[in-house]
């Protein structure tokens, strides 16, 4: 009010109406008293700090979460046990690999030819670590009960088979047989650790059974490989008899599954190698069939990892020479024919059985020259006490 009236008496003493004074006036002691207002009022700064500790947090978390982080890769975070961050990883390097182009990972070599380069994603998916595990030796050894471990084992063997079967240009035969070469040398390591593949440890660990079919499909030779010595000499059939008996009707499942995979693997194993036998031996080397002379010639090389010179033997010769007999004479759906009888009922070669028969071999070996020595012993003592009685 003291305002006001002073306002008013400076308006009239100015000659400015006093309505319009005042209103100037009170317009602007608003204003004052707004800024002043906002200069009074002090900010907390413990909310300060704790947006700040809020940001620094979050960025923590980023740098925690980020799955293309420099210096990482797949196979390091599957060897931490970060298995989550690894799907990411691979999550987030399969989208940046589909939107680069392919042509940019080809160039010309020196000599006119192009050599292709392999993706970031290719190179940490077939990465081979020091001890010889890949990603899918990591991760299986470790189970897939987990929900992040099955789902990245399952990413790379959907990766790996999709490059195989990538088919078109020859951009794309190139990385099919990069493919091929780089599935195959994955599937096939045996590490000196349990020399187990993949496939191993995925009955080892009670995989799902689409699993299993995948990779028992991409690489079936797995199916009659054996792990060490010191650990069973087991194969995949072996392993999961070993350790899953329960009769439960998904166990039942896997195990008709394995049973039927290795028992028509070893029969195509062996209807090959004598088809190739026959083609190298009747139609390459043009021996004759039957022949005592040519069957002399027939040397196997490189037996067991030794230098070791064998024939084959007469009854092996007389099945080939049939078959070659068919091949020569232009009768190839009849040779086949032939092939496709041989294998039912074949086994795989168990190592323990021929290393239990020579262990028995020493065995009776050991009694029958502990049981001479005994003899020997009890007919020297009696010749030494009858010399005794002599001289008495």
């Amino acid at each position: 009010k003291k305002k006001k009236k002073m306002s008013n008496a400076t308006a009239v003493a100015d000659g400015v109406p006093p309505n319009e004074q005042v209103i100037e006036s009170s317009s602007m002691d608003e204003n004052d008293e707004e800024e002043w207002k906002g200069d009074d009022e002090e900010e907390d700064p413990s909310e300060d700090d704790d947006d700040d500790d809020d940001d620094y947090d979050d960025d923590d978390s980023e740098k925690e979460e980020n799955p293309l982080k420099r210096g990482t890769t797949i196979l390091w975070l599957c060897q931490e046990g970060q298995l989550r961050i690894a799907k990411l990883r691979f999550e987030a390097l399969l989208k940046q690999e589909e939107k680069e182009p392919i042509e940019e990972a080809d160039h010309d070599d020196g000599g006119g030819g192009c050599v292709r380069i392999p993706s970031q994603l290719e190179r940490e998916v077939f990465q081979e670590g020091r001890d010889g595990n890949y990603p899918l030796h990591e991760i299986l050894m470790g189970g897939v009960n987990d929900q992040n471990a099955s789902a990245l084992a399952h990413h790379i063997l959907k990766y790996a088979s999709c490059g195989i079967r990538s088919s078109g240009s020859s951009i794309t035969t190139s990385k099919q047989e990069y493919f091929q070469i780089q599935t195959k040398k994955m599937l096939s390591k045996q590490p000196s650790s349990h020399r187990r593949t993949p496939l191993h440890w995925a009955t080892w660990s009670n995989a799902p059974l689409s699993m299993i079919r995948t990779l028992a499909q991409l690489y079936p030779e797995a199916l009659i490989l054996r792990d060490k010595r010191t650990h069973g000499e087991r194969t995949p059939l072996d392993l999961y008899q070993r350790y899953y008996k329960s009769a439960i009707c998904e166990q039942k499942q896997k195990l008709q599954v394995l049973r039927s995979y290795t028992q028509h693997w070893i029969q195509y194993r062996l209807r090959r190698c004598i088809q190739l036998c026959s083609i190298r031996y009747f139609q390459t080397l043009n021996l004759t069939p039957f022949d005592s002379k040519d069957r002399r010639s027939t040397i196997i090389v490189n037996h067991g990892g030794k230098n070791k010179n064998k024939l084959i033997t007469p009854k092996s010769w007389f099945v080939l020479s049939v078959i070659g007999y068919c091949m020569q004479r232009e009768m190839n759906p009849l040779a086949l024919h032939i092939i496709s009888f041989i294998g039912h009922g074949a086994k795989g070669v168990s190592k323990k059985s021929s290393s239990k028969k020579t262990s028995k071999n020493k065995k009776k070996k050991g009694d029958d020259s502990g049981s001479n020595q005994t003899n020997m012993n009890n007919e020297n003592n009696h010749h030494n006490t009858k010399r005794r009685k002599k001289s008495s």
